[in-house]
């Protein structure tokens, strides 16, 4: 019987040898499944949590700096939709010039905007100004509708930046309502004067 021993060990020893080979790569292949599942996480992760900021920066905002930021975009829209058309359509070269000077200085202010409404989560709205309307009137209705629509925007305008800078809850809409304001009131006091000038 002892002569017989021998083999049947190796024999039971190269079974066992051959199975755990076979379960290698399955393990193996486990392992890197798991490995690459733990490298993809963080990117998730990060993604989630950009989301995070991006709502929570809109939340912290209070309602009335909201409505602050959605009043003032529109508009300068509108400001600088109604501008660019009355450099082609206004009959007086005058009121031509001051549409162009709103065009730069608007588009600059809504850029602005913008920007500081995006790093706080906020979208702007969407720019709604019926320029139809305004395309069929006469050359001389449209300088006096132009003008006092101008004065009306602007008042509207420097309503929300005069209360924001006081009181906003904001510190970076309150210093954007400061830096602002005094253009605006620059606007609006041109606007009136060739107003008056037109009524001469």
């Amino acid at each position: 019987m002892k002569t017989y021993q021998t083999p049947i060990r190796h024999a039971l020893c190269a079974a066992s040898l051959l199975a755990f080979t076979a379960a290698t790569p399955v393990f193996a292949a486990d392992t890197s499944r798991a490995s690459s599942a733990d490298k993809t996480t963080p990117t998730a992760s990060a993604s989630a949590t950009a989301g995070e900021r991006s709502m929570s920066g809109s939340l912290q905002l209070s309602r009335g700096d909201r409505r602050f930021v959605d009043k003032l975009a529109k508009l300068g829209m509108e400001e600088v939709a109604l501008s660019k058309l009355a450099t082609t359509q206004a009959a007086r070269p005058d009121i031509r010039n001051f549409a162009q000077e709103l065009v730069a200085a608007h588009e600059k202010v809504n850029a602005e905007l913008s920007k500081l409404a995006s790093s706080k989560g906020l979208m702007l709205p969407t720019d709604e100004t019926n320029l139809a309307k305004w395309s069929k009137k006469s050359a001389k209705d449209f300088d006096e509708d132009y003008l006092e629509k101008m004065i009306d925007a602007h008042e509207d305008s420097i309503d929300l930046l005069s209360s924001h800078a006081e009181k906003s809850d904001d510190a970076e809409l309150a210093s954007f309502a400061r830096m602002h304001l005094p253009a605006m009131q620059e606007h609006l006091q041109t606007a009136k004067n060739l107003k008056h000038k037109s009524v001469k």
